[in-house]
């Protein structure tokens, strides 16, 4: 298993840090994403990626997978 992108946990962060207001966001409402550069496991590359949580999940327990 690949270690967790610095990104995709600041993204986490950020989302609980934002989910635990229901000021801020409807239960289980509310986008965010983050952007970074990680390495292609097939090419060994680096390549840029998007991380996008989507609306249909709660921000305030947002997990990794």
């Amino acid at each position: 298993m690949t270690p967790t992108p610095p990104e995709v946990e600041q993204l986490l962060e950020r989302a609980h840090t934002l989910g635990s207001d229901p000021r801020n966001t409807n239960y289980a409402g509310g986008n965010a994403s983050a952007k970074g550069t990680v390495t292609d496991p097939v090419t060994a590359r680096d390549v840029e990626l998007m991380w996008v949580k989507g609306s249909g999940g709660d921000l305030g327990t947002l997990t990794e997978p």
